[in-house]
């Protein structure tokens, strides 16, 4: 098998980069989420001359100036910000492959160039939320990798330059997490443990994070005028994110306990089933297992309920246990970390422990589950199969040179597959690319391609908002998708455009704030006639009985409440 991969290892890295370049077009082409929506429509308030924070209450706007400068540029050129979508999914596949690069460059280090390119090749598709768009959660990512890859470059090289790049993509990580502040203890600390300029380091990584967060809050502060009305605000769009925060800490502790626990199971099966076939096979064949063999057999057990996963399309987006996968790699990196050099010990520690602090990060801001936020941990996981490959090949280079880079190429595969295979439908539910039947004609989504009644809704849609929004009219939408704010130039009247809002008594404040912003149309997502949301909610109670409403006009999948 050794002979194989070595006779043939032009030929399969070719297959993995057209195959690669089918799966981001893929991704670029196909559907959008309301993820996506979400944060193309805080860009798109900003670019019309909305506020931060003033303007918009959504807890994820400080993430939002990349999407917001490449929507600039679309903008700049073509006059319009029809077809937007895949010009940003283009920059946010660029990005991903500079990240993928580096990530390769600094794998190289420890492995020989065709093992790097494998693992730069699953780095590049194992995305948190299968979705290339510049957003928080791919930013949150690139900026730690970044920051990884320079504090690795700083304790091996030992250039003062490093620190200064882990304190710049500190604060980027910042603005697409806020709550990842809590990594900067963690850097901190590493870089106090360096033998050489340690005091250096650590100065000039928190003079650089100082500045940049000190700059930042000039911005903000010369947006909101004071420090006391910038805390204001901060405290009333919190108080507007009921769906993020209508869970007691100890209650999600409980369910973080449990979920984390249950994903260890799964890969306590994993593990037991390699363990079953390896006495068969050692059985039959009368040899002995290695413990390399088990751990390569577990992972590739971990990949095939992968595959089943999104093949089977059993589970939506929030029940990804196989990424329980990551687990089972940090616990084999744990058992074989004392066997591993110097240089490759520190490597893995480092990147585990930060992807692990990461992954406090997202559950703290989040009401995501373990099993969705462990995806977020997939720079960590790589480099742990770095670690993993180079224990193998000190310990049994006979294993190494079969089993690692059939295991390898395995999951090379299984990574593209599931890319091209899988989406995120607009409502959020998985689908597979047999279901795309449509293409979208109209607004930001022009050309991507989607299932047939998505892109009828939009259609349908942008042509009752001709009907029945009038240009320059303040919009007030009630709905999971954002999108429809992008169809006419209207005054958005919401403070939060993000998919899982939970109106209360804020929206009143808003618009006592902004008495401009109350709306002339209110549109509720309806399914001909029948609306989408609880009848007994607040925000359907206040629309029903409160709003002045002239006309009220049953559309095909919004009901249209007018006041002339």
């Amino acid at each position: 098998m050794a002979l194989f991969f070595e006779k043939n290892k032009k030929t399969i890295r070719i297959l993995l980069i057209f195959f690669s370049i089918i799966a981001a077009l893929k991704t670029i082409f196909v559907c959008i989420s309301v993820d996506e929506e979400y944060q193309l429509s805080m860009g798109y308030r900003l670019l019309r001359g909305e506020h931060m924070f003033v303007d918009l209450w959504d807890p994820h706007q400080t993430s939002v100036f990349l999407t917001e400068f490449l929507m600039w540029i679309y903008h700049a050129l073509f006059s319009t910000f029809d077809g937007v979508v895949i010009w940003i999914r283009f920059g946010g596949t660029m990005l991903h492959l500079a990240a993928s690069y580096a990530v390769f460059r600094l794998i190289r280090v420890f492995l020989s160039k065709d093992y790097a390119f494998y693992l730069a090749v699953i780095f590049f598709h194992l995305l948190p939320k299968n979705s290339v768009f510049t957003d928080y959660s791919l930013m949150f990512i690139w900026s730690l990798t970044f920051l990884l890859v320079h504090l690795f470059y700083l304790q091996r090289d030992h250039k003062l330059y490093h620190s200064v790049f882990c304190g710049f993509w500190m604060c980027i990580m910042v603005l697409s997490y806020p709550s990842a502040v809590l990594i900067f203890p963690v850097v901190l600390i590493l870089l106090l443990r360096e033998t050489t300029l340690r005091k250096k380091y650590a100065l000039s990584f928190v003079i650089t994070c100082l500045i940049g967060g000190l700059l930042y809050l000039c911005y903000v502060l010369s947006i909101t005028e004071s420090l006391s009305n910038f805390i204001a605000l901060v405290m009333q769009m919190l108080r507007g994110q009921s769906s993020h925060v209508n869970i007691s800490p100890w209650a999600k502790t409980g369910r973080y306990l449990v979920q984390f626990l249950l994903s260890v199971l799964l890969c306590g099966l994993y593990c037991l089933i390699a363990k079953l076939i390896l006495l068969i096979i050692g059985h039959v064949k009368k040899v002995t297992v290695s413990i390399s063999q088990f751990m390569l057999l577990s992972l590739t057990v971990g990949l095939i309920h992968h595959i089943l996963h999104w093949l089977l399309m059993l589970w939506e987006f929030e029940r990804a246990y196989n990424y329980a996968l990551y687990i089972l790699i940090f616990a084999f990196v744990g058992f074989t970390v004392k066997e591993l050099d110097t240089l490759t010990r520190k490597t893995a520690i480092t990147w585990i422990l930060l992807n692990l602090a990461e992954l406090l990060c997202v559950l703290i801001l989040t009401d995501l589950t373990v099993y969705a936020s462990l995806k977020y941990m997939t720079p960590g996981a790589v480099i742990g199969l770095c670690a993993l490959i180079q224990y193998i090949d000190k310990k049994e280079p006979a294993i190494h040179h079969t089993w690692t880079q059939a295991f390898l190429l395995f999951f090379c595969f299984t990574s593209i597959f599931v890319r091209i295979w899988q989406y995120p439908t607009t409502g959020g539910i998985m689908s597979n690319i047999l279901n795309v039947r449509g293409i979208v004609k109209n607004g930001p989504e022009k050309g991507i391609l989607s299932e047939y009644m998505t892109s009828y809704m939009e259609r349908s849609t942008a042509e009752e908002f001709e009907s029945y929004v009038p240009e320059g009219s303040s919009l007030f939408i009630v709905d999971v998708s954002p999108i429809a704010y992008m169809y006419k130039d209207v005054n958005i009247s919401s403070y939060t455009t993000i998919c899982s809002a939970v109106y209360n008594e804020v929206l009143f404040e808003y618009w006592d704030a902004h008495p401009e912003k109350y709306p002339d149309v209110v549109a509720v997502s309806c399914w001909y006639g029948t609306l989408h949301w609880d009848p007994d909610s607040w925000i359907v109670h206040w629309v029903e009985n409160e709003f002045p409403a002239s006309r009220i006009i049953d559309g095909k999948y919004y009901r249209y409440y007018i006041n002339d």
